[in-house]
């Protein structure tokens, strides 16, 4: 054997139609690179060059005694439900690692007596145009949570229960995806691949994207996973001017008006800042119509320039903010959002 493990004993095990028409080109791959390797099909699923199987624990009781590696190929939430148990708890025996039918990620799960298993999984992932996910290891980090992830950058979620989907997939050993518009510091948790967006600029992104993934983003229009679990920053500041005679009501109603229009979600509101000369009731009643709280500064205490109040009040010299838009209502309401700076941490 040379550092590739060239003339091992390998079997693939295919449980889907789909799986077991990829079993052949996997099959045929590894055979070309001069691997013993063998085909197994569930029986429902069998053919020409196909060993049909109708018991996974005979199966494996099997190839158990005899195998050097084992490629299990299917929809990686129920190939772990049946096979963990077959393998948990063995040390010695064949490596055994895990990809989708589609094969488009590899995960080694038990290396056995397989000294080398990671180079080899990178190489052979890399021979199928697959990604390889590295799980393994003696002391396994603490695995990631979206929910904890969320908190931890004061994250609203949209869709709490896709929190469920996404430990689901980290619990199996199936990698989840995660978008951000926003800068992410930290090292990468494992089990998460990245597939783009400015949190991960410069960084080599996956071509192959999960079906369930984390975006962080306020784009609703273009979702990055079909299984997707989306939050966004708490971090639009507004700045409200109002006249004696405005409504609170209508200070508000046009302040999430200007939101929408802008493709803004009305939960990324952080503060409202106003002039307590200007309209102190109805910008004190508006930001609590809004549910966010308010922040007063004097006319005198204002950051110095020509740009209108509203602009001005909510700007300090410490905080970036950068202005979005700026809107007028009728002259009794005007409003300008701006948006924090905002970098997120693992």
């Amino acid at each position: 054997k040379n550092e590739r493990g060239i003339g091992m004993k390998i079997s693939v095990v295919s449980f889907t139609r789909a799986g077991a028409e990829k079993n052949l080109e996997l099959t045929g791959l590894l055979q070309s690179k001069n691997h013993q390797a063998a085909s197994y099909s569930w029986h429902t699923y069998t053919g020409r060059r196909l060993i049909p199987f109708q018991s996974a624990e005979l199966l494996f009781a099997d190839l158990w005694k005899g195998q050097e590696l084992i490629i299990l190929l299917g929809r990686m939430d129920q190939v772990i439900q049946k096979i963990a148990p077959l393998i948990g708890g063995r040390r010695k025996g064949p490596a055994v690692a895990l990809m989708d039918e589609d094969a488009r990620f590899l995960i080694p799960l038990l290396e056995g007596a397989f000294f080398g298993l990671e180079e080899w999984c990178r190489w052979f992932s890399a021979q199928c145009c697959a990604s390889c996910v590295w799980t393994m290891g003696t002391e396994r980090e603490e695995r990631f949570g979206a929910e904890a992830f969320a908190k931890k950058n004061a994250l609203c979620i949209q869709d709490p229960f896709r929190i469920g989907a996404v430990s689901a997939c980290l619990d199996a050993g199936i990698p989840v995806g995660i978008y951000s518009d926003y800068p992410i510091e930290g090292v990468l948790p494992e089990g998460l691949i990245p597939v783009g967006g400015a949190g991960f600029a410069g960084m080599k992104v996956s071509a192959s994207v999960p079906e369930t993934g984390i975006s962080v983003t306020d784009d609703w229009e273009a979702p990055h996973f079909i299984k997707e679990c989306r939050m966004f920053p708490k971090n639009l500041v507004a700045g409200m001017y109002c006249t004696d005679g405005a409504v609170a009501s209508k200070a508000e109603q046009a302040l999430k008006k200007g939101l929408a229009e802008n493709h803004l979600s009305r939960e990324r509101l952080l503060s409202l800042h106003g002039v307590k000369t200007h309209g102190f009731e109805a910008v004190k009643k508006a930001g609590k119509l809004l549910g966010v709280p308010v922040f007063f500064l004097d006319e005198d205490s204002l950051p110095p320039g020509e740009k209108p109040v509203w602009e001005r009040v909510c700007l300090s010299g410490k905080e970036v903010a950068t202005l979005l838009f700026t809107c007028r209502n009728q002259e009794q309401t005007a409003f300008s959002i701006y948006e924090k700076k905002t970098v997120l941490h693992f």
